[in-house]
């Protein structure tokens, strides 16, 4: 489980005196939740290491599949309790990734170069989601808040449909109940999640390394790159 501050009976904690009457006060900090309960993880993992003769080629390539069950999220609730939003579990989390480290040795006379590539491919899904999206305009994010969607990646960015630029006046344009439409007030304000483009997530899936190291007359010199592909970005007005 996870060990946050967080409890099923409602707690309270001090706020100090009062700005008008100096008199001592407190506040609620969590609502009660009777069936607040553990995160469930189920995990499974496969590797294989491996090496060629004289340790010229060797390596390892680990596959596993993690799934998240009664993930922990704030969610809102009817403001009629008292509250506009507490912790629950929420959500279903299915992800799955591949681990792949390569290292050879290849000399030549008094040179020596020692490649090494690191591989690393890892994706998630909101399988499940118990709760309900306060509007389809609030996930329109930088996408590096979890935009919990069912059948989404969590970091997913969202974006509103695209009509381009009106030719006389070079305005953005949008689509509002399927039209194309320049009332940003309606798009933004009143979209569904039909309005709303799924574009991927901000995390990039492919990251690694590839590591030089190179051998000479006692000296040693590196050259590492890099790399991460396939993801997304929502890039800052100018």
């Amino acid at each position: 489980g996870n060990v946050l501050p967080m409890s099923a009976l409602p707690t309270m904690s001090y706020d100090g005196p009062h700005f008008l009457t100096n008199l001592t006060t407190a506040g609620m900090r969590n609502p009660p939740n009777p069936d607040l309960h553990w995160e469930k993880v189920r995990t499974f993992n496969a590797g294989l290491d491996f090496a060629f003769k004289n340790d010229c080629v060797k390596g390892s390539i680990d596959y596993y599949n993690k799934n998240s069950f009664d993930l922990l999220g704030t969610t809102a609730v009817d403001p009629t309790v008292g509250f506009s939003n507490m912790l629950k579990n929420t959500a279903t989390l299915k992800g799955q990734g591949i681990d792949l480290d390569i290292e050879g040795r290849i000399g030549l006379r008094q040179l020596t170069w020692q490649p090494r590539l690191i591989f690393s491919y890892v994706t998630n899904k909101v399988t499940k989601y118990f709760s309900n999206i306060v509007s389809p305009s609030s996930m329109i994010t930088n996408g590096y808040l979890i935009n919990p969607v069912q059948g989404q990646q969590p970091y997913t960015l969202a974006s509103y449909k695209w009509a381009g630029l009106d030719p006389a006046t070079g305005e953005p344009m949008g689509y509002y109940n399927g039209a194309v439409s320049k009332d940003y007030n309606s798009i933004t304000g009143k979209a569904t999640m039909s309005d709303i483009v799924f574009s991927g997530t901000t995390k990039p899936p492919y990251f690694g390394n590839f590591i030089n190291a190179f051998s000479l007359f006692g000296f040693t010199f590196t050259a590492n790159i890099s790399y991460k592909f396939h993801y997304w970005f929502r890039r800052d007005l100018l």
